[in-house]
């Protein structure tokens, strides 16, 4: 038996009037074994003694990975703390456009605000290449989106922005841009490592909002 849970997140006061609404549609089994149950049955082996009921709990913790609805409860607090991480980050230029240059869930990211903010007028265009278009300049504001910090077209659009002297802002959570940043005094928001990719989207897609938003 399969269900489907929606979250309705709402983020009021998105460029004052603006309110996002997004929706999260995600499939979970409900029979799936719980965290719980692994632990509490692991727990009743190591009480009778076993050695190998205590190695087997460490396993099994260091292995299990959080089912879909795990993911839904956490929602709330993993937006609250992608907020928080970016704090009262501020642009204080205008710009003429927006790039956002990312794969995968961070190009998705990109793509929720490429659509809400169209109503705005603001030109802002998802790269998911490994190259920004040729008229990007020192009036251009790029986002570099890449959680693991490792995408190669990611790297490759972070090194082509600081050739033509565009205004850059990383999100990541290490790898090589988070080196590549700190080198180069790179502005940046270093956002939690080691989450599970349904995850992820919240610290690229919530800094990103927050920082227009200031």
């Amino acid at each position: 038996e399969s269900k489907i849970l929606f979250v309705n997140l709402h983020i009021k006061d998105f460029f004052r009037k603006f309110t996002l609404h997004l929706y999260i549609g995600i499939v979970y089994h409900s029979n799936m074994v719980e965290a719980t149950d692994i632990i509490n049955d692991l727990k009743s082996q190591e009480t009778k003694g076993s050695f190998l009921g205590l190695r087997k709990r460490k396993q099994m913790i260091e292995n299990y990975k959080p089912s879909q609805k795990d993911i839904i409860h956490k929602l709330p607090a993993h937006i609250k703390n992608a907020i928080k991480l970016t704090g009262e980050f501020k642009i204080l230029e205008k710009y003429d456009s927006i790039i956002i240059a990312g794969v995968g869930i961070n190009a998705q990211a990109g793509e929720i605000v490429r659509e809400y903010i169209a109503e705005y007028d603001y030109k802002v265009n998802v790269i998911k290449d490994f190259s920004l278009p040729d008229d990007v300049n020192n009036k251009t504001l790029v986002f570099i989106a890449s959680y693991n910090g490792n995408d190669e077209e990611a790297i490759a659009c972070y090194k082509n922005a600081l050739r033509k002297g565009c205004k850059i802002i990383g999100i990541t959570s290490g790898g090589r841009l988070a080196d590549g940043f700190s080198r180069n005094n790179t502005e940046h928001i270093l956002v939690t490592k080691n989450l599970v990719e349904s995850a992820t989207l919240v610290y690229i897609l919530f800094p990103i909002i927050q920082i227009l938003d200031n």
